[in-house]
C-alpha cells in the first residue's frame, strides 16, 4: 500500500509557483478511485479556504496559464481526447451493465478524459461524491454477488457517465481547458496542456 500524494499550487492572481506536497493515508486497492477519495477527503477538510478548484494528474498535464480568472461560477471543467465514447478500450474494461448502455447510447460523443477537473469547490465536491457512490455501490454489489460486474479496472467509465447524466447544464470540455491531447503544444490561450 502507497501513500497517495496532493499536490495544491497556490495562486494568488498570477501563477506563483508554489507548491505544496501532502501525504495521504490510502486504504482502496483500486489507484484510480483512490486518488478520488483522497481529493474529496482533502477539500472536505480545507473546503472553506478554497474558492475554485482544479485537480489534475500530476505527471502528465502543465499549466500553461492561470485558469481561475476565467473559469465561471457554476461550471465544471473536464479534460477530453480525441476518441469516442464507445472506443475499444473502454468498452472492454467496464463491464458494468449501466457504463455499457451508457457507451451505446453516447457512442458518437468525445471521450471525456479524468486528468482534468475544475470548477467551484462545491460542485466539484458534487461531482467526486457521485462518483464514490457509484464506485462503492457496485464495488459492494459485485462483493456480495461475483456475477455483477464492477464498474471498471480505471475510473474512465465513471468519469463519462457521471458528468453526462448528471452535470449536463453546467458541463465544459473545450479547447480553453486544454491543448489537444498528447499533441505536446503549448499557447497562451489553453489552461492546461495534456
Amino acid at each position: 500500500r502507497k501513500d497517495s500524494i496532493i499536490k495544491r499550487e497556490i495562486f494568488d492572481n498570477e501563477i506563483s509557483g508554489n507548491v505544496e506536497y501532502i501525504s495521504v493515508e490510502t486504504s482502496l486497492s483500486n489507484v484510480y478511485f483512490q486518488r478520488w477519495v483522497s481529493y474529496y477527503q482533502y477539500l472536505l477538510l480545507n473546503k472553506s479556504s478554497i474558492n475554485k478548484v482544479f485537480i489534475t494528474d500530476g505527471t502528465d498535464v502543465q499549466m500553461l496559464n492561470n485558469p481561475f480568472t476565467e473559469m465561471e461560477t457554476g461550471r465544471l471543467y473536464i479534460g477530453d481526447e480525441a476518441e469516442k465514447t464507445a472506443c475499444e478500450w473502454l468498452i472492454k474494461h467496464h463491464p458494468h451493465k449501466l457504463i455499457q448502455e451508457f457507451i451505446k447510447q453516447n457512442e458518437n460523443k468525445v471521450l471525456l478524459n479524468a486528468v482534468l477537473l475544475g470548477g467551484d469547490v462545491e460542485l466539484v465536491m458534487l461531482f467526486i461524491n457521485k462518483l464514490l457512490t457509484f464506485y462503492f455501490y457496485t464495488t459492494s454489489d459485485s462483493h456480495f454477488n461475483p456475477a455483477l460486474p464492477e464498474c471498471g479496472v480505471t475510473d474512465l467509465g465513471l468519469f463519462n457517465y457521471i458528468p453526462r447524466t448528471h452535470f449536463t447544464d453546467c458541463l465544459v470540455h473545450c479547447r480553453q481547458v486544454h491543448t489537444v491531447f498528447k499533441s505536446e503544444t503549448a499557447n497562451n490561450v489553453r489552461w492546461f496542456k495534456h
